[in-house]
């Protein structure tokens, strides 16, 4: 994810345990946490919008 919060696609696998397994590796060497959206509760765009928000609030606090 870059600063603006667009996505950059770095890998691209049909093969959803490896990619979680390569996922794992590079947050790891990058000291980040993974989110799997797949198992993420389905939000609407409107409670998305609302998170990003208040994402971006706390970054500027």
């Amino acid at each position: 994810m870059l600063k603006d919060e667009s996505r950059f696609n770095l890998l691209d696998h049909a093969d959803y345990p490896q990619l979680a397994a390569d996922a794992v590796l590079i947050l790891r060497l990058l000291g980040c946490r993974v989110w799997e959206a797949v198992k993420a509760p389905q939000l609407s765009v409107h409670e998305v919008q609302a998170v990003l928000e208040a994402q971006q609030r706390l970054r500027q606090s």
